[in-house]
C-alpha cells in the first residue's frame, strides 16, 4: 500500500475530482450508509455531506490524540 499526503486546495478544501471519486466510493457503499444514519438519504450522497463527514472525522481524531492524557506517539487511528 502506497501512502501520501492529501492534497488540499489553497482553501484547505479537498479538491474537487478527489471529493467525486470519494463520494462515488460512498455511495457505493449504501447499505452500510443506511444501517450507520451518517447520511440522510444514502441513495443520494453528495459531495458536501462526504466533505462535511471527513471534516468531522478528522476534527475527531485530532481531539482524540491531542487532549490531555492522549498516549505520546498513539495517533487512534
Amino acid at each position: 500500500m502506497r501512502l501520501e499526503s492529501l492534497p488540499l486546495t489553497a482553501d484547505h478544501d479537498i479538491p474537487a475530482p478527489l471529493l467525486t471519486e470519494l463520494t462515488a466510493l460512498y455511495a457505493s457503499n449504501r447499505e452500510f450508509h443506511a444501517l450507520s444514519g451518517d447520511f440522510p438519504d444514502p441513495d443520494d450522497i453528495r459531495p458536501e455531506q462526504v466533505a462535511a463527514a471527513l471534516a468531522d472525522e478528522l476534527a475527531t481524531r485530532v481531539r482524540r490524540c491531542c487532549s490531555p492524557g492522549a498516549r505520546a506517539g498513539w495517533w487512534g487511528w
